[in-house]
């Protein structure tokens, strides 16, 4: 449908641009000179504003309570739309809109209009460093009922940062997050298997019915999968949830720790990096980096990297691990810095962590899930953090080239 108007009203010559004596046809439009920053965008007060997507059409009815519709939308540096503006019913009535660009300070940049004397605006917006766009649509009789969108111009597709309606999201290899407003919608398995899903809207409207009650990937429970999807949430499971996965809590009955155990945290003058190795034969061996962040931020400075390490025995004893460090055997003393004993937690998911207190400060270790992962030759294991829909989300091993 919107092709053919397209190719219909090109037909028709040129659209006048309000103010000026150009005109816009539909082989040129508004050339947008770079620019410092961008900014949020919040509409002036007593106008509506709402989030444009990219490819998608929307309608509104313009009224004497709602002169213009303001709708803002993010190109990527490089990105070319087609933006336009018709009557939803088809008419000739006249419509028009502006186009500004969001400074960094939040004031709009006026970058022209565009009138449609028959019924139908457009023009084509080049992007030269990409930002957040503003279109401010009228009619010319009210009520009136208009209908916008945006395209995409460019062959590869990628005009704006983020992934637009019914792009992939929620999957390894995708770098671009949903757009504000949308959430990643999977069918099933929360994200944790890695088959990703597709931007969606969140349900607007719900039916007024009672059930079936479902369990959300946020571990919460909803009365109706709309329910659900109006949070922005998936659906693990039909029913009410058994569990909360955010809450840690001691495990029930025995844990296996055997592994590798990683966290980071900062005093204010140093990353602190830890590594724990609980090995099956009761031996283990901790060590903690201390890296000073000035090392790394101008002005900078000469501090030396920091080095604790002790080995030893371990015992479990339940709720927590126990170290039985031993001297080591150049005489060197015990550092004070590392801790000796572990809690153990776990969710219901089955997740577990090794928490404790050093100089003063709760640390967090969680699960090194490239101990013992395999890589090819010439590859080593990394962990990648994926756009997972459940909570908590762990990083995925990822065997990547030497």
């Amino acid at each position: 449908m919107q092709g053919s108007r397209h190719s219909a009203l090109a037909a028709l010559a040129l659209v006048a641009a309000v103010g000026c004596s150009n005109q816009v046809n539909r082989d040129d439009g508004l050339e947008l000179a770079d620019n410092d920053g961008t900014g949020a965008f919040t509409a002036p007060v007593g106008v509506d504003s709402v989030r444009i997507y990219l490819g998608e059409e929307r309608s509104f009815t313009l009224t004497d309570d709602l002169l213009w519709q303001y709708g803002a939308f993010e190109l990527s540096p490089g990105g070319r739309v087609w933006i336009d503006v018709w009557n939803s019913d088809e008419s000739d009535t006249p419509v028009g809109f502006k186009v500004y660009r969001v400074l960094a300070d939040g004031s709009l940049a006026y970058l022209g209009s565009v009138d449609g004397n028959w019924g139908w605006a457009w023009t084509r917006l080049r992007s030269k460093n990409g930002g957040t766009y503003v279109v401010e649509a009228a009619g010319s009789t009210l009520p009136q009922s208009l209908t916008w969108s945006v395209t995409c111009a460019r062959p590869d597709g990628n005009c704006a940062p983020t992934a637009q309606p019914g792009e992939l999201c929620g999957t390894r290899g995708v770098s671009k997050d949903c757009d504000e407003g949308l959430y990643c919608a999977i069918e099933e398995g929360c994200g944790s298997d890695d088959r990703g899903g597709e931007c969606a809207r969140p349900a607007e409207i719900c039916m007024a019915v009672y059930g079936p009650e479902v369990c959300g990937c946020d571990g919460k429970t909803y009365g109706s999968p709309c329910s659900a999807s109006g949070a922005g949430i998936n659906v693990d499971y039909q029913g009410a949830c058994a569990c909360d996965p955010m809450v840690w809590e001691k495990p029930e009955g025995f844990v296996d720790v055997v592994g590798a155990w990683i966290g980071g945290a900062e005093d204010g003058t140093y990353g602190i990096s830890s590594r724990l190795e609980l090995l099956a034969d009761g031996t283990f061996t901790y060590q903690q980096v201390w890296d000073p962040l000035c090392a790394h931020v101008a002005p900078f400075c000469r501090m030396a990297v920091r080095l604790f390490e002790m080995h030893g025995t371990w015992e479990h004893q339940g709720f927590a691990v126990q170290l039985y460090p031993v001297q080591d055997p150049e005489g060197l003393p015990i550092p004070e810095q590392l801790a000796q004993s572990f809690g153990i937690e776990s969710t219901c998911m089955g997740d577990v962590r090794l928490t404790t207190t050093e100089l003063g400060v709760d640390r967090v270790l969680d699960r090194d899930r490239c101990w013992q992962f395999e890589c090819a030759e010439g590859e080593h294991c990394e962990l990648e953090q994926v756009m997972c829909i459940r909570a908590p989300c762990p990083p995925l091993p990822t065997c990547v080239a030497n």
